[in-house]
């Protein structure tokens, strides 16, 4: 089964000017002008979870920064190319990604956001 420092890792590859956060990030003074990658490992189904996992990947941009939403976004698209350049985790043998990614939202802290969600494959 995919590990969830993989696919951090490999975000962090992708997305070398995130701040990465394994599950929910917190606000700080010191993270208010980064942009954060918070990566989910979400659950699946049972007859599935020996081969399959899903994960989810929140990007956002720093706080009380709404305009972010362009870079954010285009990150979120970087992502999905590299996805179909061949890019994957280490451990996995596939990646897909559910759907194209899901946004612009904003935080109530003003952060944008997109989301991708992602099934590896073991």
């Amino acid at each position: 089964m995919a590990k969830l420092s993989d696919v951090t890792d490999f975000v962090k590859a992708l997305l070398p000017d995130y701040q990465i956060s394994s599950g929910p990030w917190v606000d700080t003074k010191q993270n208010a002008t980064q942009h954060i990658a918070a990566v989910y490992m979400m659950p699946g189904t049972s007859r599935n979870m020996e081969t399959m996992q899903r994960f989810r990947i929140i990007l956002l941009g720093p706080k009380n920064m709404r305009g972010a939403f362009r870079k954010v976004g285009d990150d979120a698209d970087k992502f999905v190319q590299a996805y179909n350049d061949g890019a994957r985790p280490c451990g996995v043998s596939g990646m897909t990604i559910s759907s194209t990614p899901v946004g612009p939202g904003f935080t109530t802290e003003d952060r944008a956001w997109y989301q991708i969600d992602i099934q590896t494959l073991q």
